[in-house]
C-alpha cells in the first residue's frame, strides 16, 4: 500500500474515539460481539502468502448484518486499526482488494452497521487530520461506494464529489493551472512559472503547522541546495487580503508569496486544500512529482536526487 510501515494504533484509536463516543450504543438485549483475529493456515509460510491470507479473510469471521459488532465500538475500532497496519504491509494490488472487499461486505449489511464503518473510514483515510489519511486508499473506497447500489443519492453525490477532487494533481499528471497575485501586485501563472521544480505550499496565515513546515523548509540543508533549480510558492486561497499581506514577511526572499486572484483554487475546488498546509512537488512541465508530501518526505525527496 505504501513502502513504509507507520506504529499508528494508539494515535488511530485516539482519532476513532470521538466517534465512539458518539456512536456506541447501550444494549442490555444483545451481547457485544468479541472479534477475533483470522487465523493463518500452518502450510501457508512465506510471508507475502501469509500477508495476502489475511488480507483477504481478514474480515471472514465478521457478520455485518449483526447490529451487535457496534455495541462497543471500541472494540471495532481497535479491529480495523489492526486491519488497516495490516493493509500498510501488503502490495497495493492485495490492499485495494481487500479494502473493496471490506466496503462491499459493511455495504451489505445492517444499516447501523454500515454507517458506523463508512464513518471510520473516512475518519481515518480521508480526515486532514489523520495520521493515516492515505488518499489512494480512500479513492478505492470511493470507487467502490459511487458504483454501489446501495448508497442513497445525497450521499452518492458527496462521495462523487469527494472522488472528483481526490484524483485531480495526481502524481504523473500535470497540476490544475491557476493564476496568483503576489505581494508586489505582479500577476503570474503556474505555467509560466520557471524553475527546475515547483513547490507549492497552500498555507492559512493563522495556521501553526503551516509555519512549523515554513521553517523546516527554510532550514533544510538539502532542500537549501537547490537553489534557483527550486522555484518556492506560497499560495493563500482564502479572503482575507489584508490579513494575507499583513503575514507575508514570515516567508524569506526565496518564496514568491502569492494569492489565488480570482479564488478560483477555492470555487472551482482544483486542489485539496483540506490539510493546512498542503505541499504539491511540480517538475519543470507542472507534472506533478509529490502530493500533500510532508516537509521531511520532500526533503528526503530531494536527497535522493543529490
Amino acid at each position: 500500500m505504501v513502502n513504509k510501515i507507520y506504529i499508528i494504533s494508539a494515535l488511530l484509536l485516539t482519532l476513532l474515539f470521538s466517534l465512539s463516543c458518539k456512536n456506541s450504543k447501550e444494549g442490555k438485549e444483545l451481547s457485544p460481539v468479541v472479534f477475533k483475529m483470522t487465523e493463518i493456515p500452518a502450510i501457508i509460510t512465506e510471508p507475502a502468502a501469509r500477508a495476502e491470507y489475511l488480507a483477504k479473510h481478514f474480515w471472514d469471521g465478521t457478520d455485518f448484518t449483526d447490529s451487535s459488532i457496534i455495541l462497543i465500538t471500541d472494540r471495532l475500532n481497535a479491529h480495523y486499526s489492526i486491519y488497516i497496519q495490516h493493509l500498510y504491509r501488503c502490495s497495493e494490488n492485495i490492499a485495494r482488494e481487500s479494502l473493496k472487499k471490506f466496503i462491499e461486505s459493511a455495504l451489505d449489511g445492517n444499516e447501523g452497521v454500515r454507517g458506523y464503518i463508512l464513518s471510520i473510514v473516512e475518519a481515518s483515510l480521508y480526515d486532514p487530520n489523520s495520521i493515516i489519511r492515505n488518499e489512494t486508499a480512500y479513492i478505492w473506497v470511493l470507487e467502490t461506494l459511487v458504483e454501489s447500489t446501495k448508497i442513497d443519492e445525497i450521499s452518492k453525490e458527496r462521495y462523487s464529489s469527494q472522488l472528483t477532487l481526490a484524483r485531480k494533481n495526481r502524481p504523473g499528471i500535470k497540476a490544475q493551472e491557476f493564476e496568483y497575485i503576489t505581494t508586489t501586485g505582479k500577476e503570474l501563472s503556474l505555467s509560466k512559472t520557471k524553475g527546475d521544480y515547483t513547490l507549492i505550499m497552500f498555507y492559512d496565515p493563522d495556521c501553526q503547522a503551516c509555519t512549523k513546515a515554513l521553517d523546516f523548509i527554510n532550514n533544510s540543508v538539502v532542500i537549501g541546495k537547490m537553489g534557483q533549480r527550486l522555484n518556492k510558492i506560497g499560495v493563500y486561497t482564502g479572503e482575507d487580503i489584508k490579513k494575507w499581506f499583513n503575514t507575508a514577511g514570515k516567508f524569506n526572499s526565496g518564496w514568491t508569496v502569492a494569492h489565488d486572484k480570482e479564488m478560483a483554487i477555492s470555487v472551482n475546488k482544483l486542489y485539496d486544500t483540506r490539510p493546512s498546509p498542503s505541499l504539491y512537488l511540480l517538475n519543470k512541465d507542472k507534472v506533478v512529482l509529490l502530493k500533500d508530501v510532508s516537509p521531511e518526505d520532500l526533503e528526503l525527496y530531494f536527497k535522493s536526487t543529490q
